[in-house]
């Protein structure tokens, strides 16, 4: 039964319902979890829940901010790629920050209409800003954070060079860091990137790791032969390293039959030119098949029709839905190595790895993981423990009824407004 001292306010990024990824699954999942253990829980993750609607869509297609931006940005080579990628949205795109705007002055008037005893903010890497209103406008904040919060730590310095380049009329807050000092509580989704955070300057005692978890009902399926069918689902992006695979396959079909399924969520339109043209270049046109992103329960009858699921990431521990997905389904994973200690992906424990992204040592992973039986069974039933052990919404919930109920506990501190700033 929700008691009328605990309510919660799950606020930004905004996603629209077409938005396909972990992230919007899993809030959605963290709200339903915490409503079961008597939390009253607003989810405004969309433009529709915080009332934003068609003037959220226009401010996103505004044009450039800073004319002639397209000559002078190749420059910026020699900066860090968060430096360029902040650059890059300031004078690219004034859609980026115009529309983030729009989502805190949103996010502000919703404080104003109702009585949150918690506000749990999500940041993200596309515009600053979040953090640094959330800290200052609610005495109760928990920052949850990717690796959003150690970019934007890192990179304050430039955010005061984004904002004075910026337009007009933006929040108050936005482009401006957040002060690590006025965190109350900030929470990540893997160890990672809290230490990644601390190590920016978020303070050791603020930081804390929680698991995004899976409901894992029933059991483990029993191992069937394998065929060669290979499943890929993800952002149709670079960093989700399609186009390794797809080299591959090139090196496989040499000697043997393979297949591989994409289910690929929108991504950048050169990214997918590059992965056709490599298709065709290889002559994988009847081995590949790529398909548009799934609703999540159709995905369930990708894992259980495949005998693969190959994985890559940017990330130094790997966090992401799909692999947790298919780690609970009972598909043996092909992942790269990892440098961190990863709760996930244990080379020949739960995943089959591959020291380097060349197409052989791929290749060669993916037959080990359809030739041998004994470690194919070994990692799937290995990696479904990990996820009831470790990764369990159960788990989840407990931990995040646990942290906002702490947070509850402790007495507030603060100014308690912001406004709109006319200046840059």
């Amino acid at each position: 039964m929700t008691r009328p001292d605990r309510r919660v306010l799950i606020c930004g990024p905004l996603f629209s319902h077409e938005t396909v990824g972990g992230l919007p699954i899993a809030l959605r999942d963290l709200a339903v979890s915490l409503r079961t253990r008597g939390w009253d829980v607003d989810l405004a993750i969309t433009p529709e829940t915080l009332g934003l609607g068609d003037d959220w869509r226009d401010a996103r297609r505004l044009g450039p901010t800073v004319s002639g931006a397209s000559r002078w940005l190749p420059r910026l080579r020699s900066l860090s790629p968060d430096v360029r990628t902040l650059l890059q949205h300031v004078v690219r795109n004034a859609g980026v920050g115009r529309a983030q705007s729009a989502v805190i002055a949103a996010i502000d008037r919703r404080l104003d209409d109702r009585q949150y005893d918690v506000v749990v903010a999500v940041i993200s890497r596309e515009a600053p800003g979040l953090a640094h209103f959330v800290t200052r406008r609610h005495p109760r904040s928990v920052l949850l954070s990717l690796n959003g919060l150690a970019v934007e730590l890192r990179l304050a310095p430039w955010l005061r060079v984004a904002r004075t380049i910026g337009q007009r009329g933006l929040h108050a807050s936005m482009y401006r860091p957040v002060d690590p000092h006025t965190v109350r509580m900030a929470v990540f989704a893997s160890d990672t990137w809290r230490d990644e955070a601390i190590r920016a300057g978020l303070p050791v005692h603020v930081a804390r790791t929680i698991y995004f978890g899976l409901n894992t009902d029933g059991s483990l399926r029993a191992a069937a032969p394998t065929s060669g069918r290979l499943l890929w689902a993800g952002r149709l992006s670079r960093e989700k390293g399609l186009h390794l695979f797809l080299d591959a396959i090139a090196v496989l079909r040499r000697t043997r039959h393979v297949t591989l399924t994409a289910i690929c969520a929108d991504g950048p339109r050169d990214y997918r030119a590059q992965i056709d043209q490599q298709i065709a270049r290889l002559e994988l046109n009847d081995a590949v098949r790529l398909l548009p992103a799934v609703p999540r329960e159709d995905l369930r009858g990708f894992y259980a029709s495949h005998d693969v699921l190959l994985f890559q990431s940017i990330f130094d521990e790997p966090v992401a839905l799909v692999l947790m997905e298919a780690f609970a389904a009972g598909l043996a994973v092909v992942a790269p190595s990892v440098t961190a200690r990863s709760a996930l992906i244990r080379p020949d424990e739960t995943c089959i790895c591959f020291s380097s992204p060349s197409p052989a040592d791929i290749a060669r992973a993916i037959t080990r993981a359809l030739d041998d039986d004994a470690l194919r069974q070994r990692v799937r039933t290995n990696a479904r423990r990990v996820i009831d052990e470790q990764f369990s919404i159960e788990a989840m919930a407990d931990a995040y009824d646990r942290a906002l109920t702490e947070l509850m506990a402790s007495p507030g501190y603060g100014p308690q407004a912001t406004g709109c700033d006319e200046t840059p």
